[in-house]
């Protein structure tokens, strides 16, 4: 049975049920009320009549007894038996209600007869006879019999009876209404409850052996069994997931602790092998350049020099290849060391320009170098990694640079304090420039622009550039470029002041055409 059927029908059999509790204990008090006010009320009806112990007289005892509507009859009668008038309220004739025939006297035998013939049939009151004895004129003694009808026990209980339907049907309709606004204050919520508690593939279970009955509640009840067994099997699973990504966790592990150990030991066996190749490669290299050195002191015509040229340049190029193979090995596997000593800012600007002055001016590129004002003459620092950094910067604005020039500038990007400083190293060229799309991959190694081809190289300079710069203590290099309008690379790095470097602050800036 549904939970609101269960509550309509609880609620009516609780209200039939005081009903029919209440009923009978209410008119049971009314029975003894009524009793008591019959006893009271028949001592009540003689007293008012008689009215006091003075002597009445018998057409007053009369009236008296006409004035009180539940006498039924009443004769007054002289100690010799003279009936001095008897009163019959159930006479037919309202004018023979009253007689003075002895022969009609009312007797205690006669309450029989009024209780067959009473006035109201429907009434079923309660007859009660009574004899009290008064005092006529001249202190005669007489006796007045009454006959006093009172309500019944009957009229009660029917009374009650007639009331009962339409207290139930008003206590039932009470009831309906409770359980209407039971039903939809608990019933509902608790039928969504349900339905939202529902688990899917979830089997009705059967009604257990005591007869529960299924509603809302059981459904609750057993939604919530099926929720607590479907979260235990998931957390049985999650328990068994866990377990196996810890498994597979320390298996990935120990894989990658393999795959590292391997490519340190790869890593290490590259490092030996380029160690050993440097020096047997770069051994019979310096050989060849100084044996095409010596030969270009001799005495050769202009065949012989355009082959020795050639074999110098080659020999050059493959001295430069193999040192920047090398740098770029170093740096990747952070074996790079760095050397900190004091040296002069200019003359490290104009070493760098002086390397690429022949080049750039084989190619009728002027190439200058600015040093501000306000930079210190002389900071502690590795020279030989920042004049390697902007040997590579300038190579390649040579290298690229058909027409026009090439400017170093040096300026003081920020002072963090008297004894230290920040320069700010610029190479700038009139190149065909790059497009935005290529910025971030120049700096990738073994990567070339369109043109690398043409003029040669190994695609490493700017990726170890890069690295430079950062074991230096710079973040990195920018690139300002686009297409047609040349490119500028520039990037800060950190200095000591060497405390008896003076300050260069002549206005004049340093330029120099190496």
């Amino acid at each position: 049975m549904a939970l609101a059927s269960q509550f309509r029908f609880v609620l009516i059999a609780v209200v039939t049920l005081t009903m029919l509790l209440v009923q009978p204990a209410v008119a049971s008090y009314e029975i003894v009320a009524n009793y008591r006010e019959s006893r009271d009320h028949v001592a009540q009806v003689s007293t008012s009549i008689l009215q006091s112990d003075a002597t009445l007289s018998s057409s007053a005892i009369l009236a008296g007894v006409q004035a009180h509507p539940s006498v039924i009859a009443a004769t007054l009668r002289l100690p010799a038996g003279d009936v001095l008038w008897t009163f019959d309220r159930n006479a037919p004739d309202r004018a023979a209600a009253v007689s003075y025939d002895s022969t009609r006297a009312l007797t205690e035998s006669q309450v029989a007869w009024y209780d067959d013939h009473r006035l109201d049939p429907d009434l079923h009151q309660k007859l009660t006879y009574i004899a009290t004895s008064t005092s006529q004129a001249a202190n005669y003694p007489a006796e007045l019999s009454l006959l006093v009808a009172t309500p019944s026990t009957w009229r009660v209980a029917q009374r009650h009876l007639l009331l009962a339907p339409f207290i139930l049907a008003f206590g039932w309709a009470l009831a309906l209404f409770a359980a209407r606004r039971l039903i939809r204050q608990v019933v509902e919520p608790l039928s969504q409850l349900a339905q939202t508690t529902h688990v899917e593939g979830m089997q009705e279970r059967a009604p257990p052996a005591s007869g529960r009955r299924s509603n809302e509640l059981t459904r609750l009840a057993d939604n919530f069994s099926a929720l607590t067994d479907r979260l235990a099997g998931n957390e049985r699973d999650m328990r068994n997931v866990r377990l196996a990504a810890r498994q597979e966790i320390l298996e990935r592990t120990r894989d990658l602790e393999l795959r590292l150990h391997k490519a340190e030991t790869m890593m290490r066996s590259k490092d030996e092998f380029l160690a050993n190749m440097s020096h047997e490669i770069r051994t019979p290299m310096n050989g060849v350049l100084g044996m095409t050195e010596l030969l270009a002191d001799t005495t050769l015509d202009k065949r012989q020099r355009r082959f020795v040229d050639s074999m110098r340049e080659a020999a050059g190029t493959m001295m430069q290849i193999i040192n920047d193979i090398l740098d770029d090995s170093k740096i990747e596997a952070g074996k790079m060391d760095l050397v900190c000593e004091p040296f002069e800012v200019r003359d490290l600007v104009e070493q760098a320009a002086q390397l690429f002055a022949g080049r750039a001016e084989t190619r009728k590129i002027e190439l200058s170098c600015q040093v501000e004002p306000g930079v210190p003459a002389v900071v502690i620092g590795d020279a030989l990694r920042l004049r390697q950094v902007l040997g590579n910067l300038l190579s390649n604005a040579v290298k690229y640079t058909e027409h026009g020039e090439i400017q170093v500038r040096v300026g003081v990007d920020d002072l963090a304090q008297a004894s230290q400083c920040r320069l700010h190293f610029r190479v700038s060229d009139t190149g065909p420039g790059i497009a935005p799309s290529h910025h971030a991959t120049v700096f990738e190694a073994f990567t070339q622009l369109e043109n690398g081809s043409r003029v040669g190289g190994t695609g490493l300079g700017l990726s170890i550039a890069t690295g430079l710069v950062r074991l230096l203590g710079g973040e990195r290099i920018d690139l300002h470029s686009q297409v047609g309008h040349g490119s500028v690379l520039s990037f800060a790095l950190p200095f000591a002041i060497a405390e008896s470097a003076p300050w260069r602050t002549t206005p004049n800036s340093a330029d120099c055409a190496p």
